[in-house]
């Protein structure tokens, strides 16, 4: 059941918070991210990953959303460099994939702005105090993402969601649909746009 999904992952990441060794908070929050996408219904693949010849923690993906995942959980913010180098990693994935950066200690200043600058190959932003929120709500993972993705390809802006109160301005989104659109040619649509009818080339498989 969903709700206790949930709650397993809240003792988990109670768990590696209380973990004083940083190689396993590190290694931890790799396995506990595949097992929060598992839960948002991601196909998620974290086994002998490499892109450009560096090691990947995981690859994730849910209808549109391909990301290339990395974790970190130090004591500082995540950098630049960071940012960096997750850049060198997508430079050999597909176009359509996009760059997911976890880091529970957060950003700096000049690791947001990097992220800023591509927008056309983006790297999405989420800190630690985001996912503990989305853990003690128990949900929201893939709508979080999603914003983050629309800010960032069309706003080219970094964007962070609320972490101490209940309004979540990225579950305004319609709920997803339980059937996938595909055009002609293969090319998967997250909507379908119509002047109104009924059209016959429609069908759910």
């Amino acid at each position: 059941m969903l709700w206790r999904s949930s709650q397993l992952l809240a003792q988990r990441l109670t768990q590696l918070e209380g973990e004083q060794r940083a190689a396993a908070r590190g290694s931890g929050l790799e396995g506990f991210m595949a097992q929060f996408f598992g839960q948002e219904y991601f196909s998620v693949d974290h086994k002998n990953l490499s892109s450009n010849g560096r090691q990947v923690d995981l690859f994730v993906s849910r209808g549109q959303l391909r990301l290339l995942v990395e974790t970190k959980w130090t004591k500082r913010q995540a950098q630049i460099g960071d940012v960096d180098d997750l850049r060198t990693r997508l430079e050999t994935a597909a176009a359509h994939v996009a760059g997911l950066l976890v880091s529970m200690s957060g950003f700096s200043r000049t690791a947001i702005a990097r992220a800023e600058q591509y927008p056309q190959r983006p790297i999405l932003l989420v800190s630690g105090e985001e996912l503990r929120h989305l853990v003690a709500r128990g949900s929201g993972l893939h709508s979080l993402v999603s914003w983050k993705y629309e800010h960032l390809t069309r706003q080219q802006k970094v964007v962070f969601g609320p972490t101490k109160v209940p309004t979540k301005p990225w579950l305004d989104d319609l709920p997803e649909a339980g059937i996938q659109i595909f055009t002609p040619d293969g090319v998967e649509k997250r909507w379908w746009e119509s002047a109104g009818g009924f059209h016959g080339t429609v069908s759910s498989i």
